[in-house]
């Protein structure tokens, strides 16, 4: 392996491991975007080969006839009870209803390329 080649291998397992990401990405070659560019891709990717290596076979489907804001406004309303004043609480409500991501085999790797920060992927 080169040079190069290491330091990228070595900043992607820094990147699995836990989730830093050197933000001037010198360990790839070329310009500055094209650094940024070319290590999303490259961390995203390798993300993504991750989390399918761990889930293994299993597969993840949320039930059709479940209504996810339903779901979502029953599991988190007890706290958002909790810690917001009353005049608060159906606006947080809203918000966190129209939030909540529920992960899937079908969608984790479409969410993973297309999450806009390396920590949130």
């Amino acid at each position: 392996m080169t040079g190069t080649h290491s330091r990228i291998a070595d900043e992607v397992s820094r990147y699995l491991c836990t989730g830093d990401v050197d933000l001037h990405c010198a360990a790839w070659p070329g310009g500055f975007m094209e650094r940024v560019a070319c290590a999303r891709d490259d961390l995203r990717q390798a993300l993504v080969r991750e989390v399918t290596r761990l889930a293994g076979r299993r597969r993840h489907q949320l039930q059709a006839e479940v209504d996810a804001v339903a779901l979502t406004r029953r599991k988190v309303e007890p706290m958002v009870r909790g810690l917001f004043a009353r005049v608060e609480q159906d606006q947080v409500l809203a918000a966190v209803e129209k939030s909540v991501v529920f992960l899937t085999s079908a969608n984790i790797e479409s969410l993973i390329l297309g999450s806009s920060f390396d920590r949130t992927a």
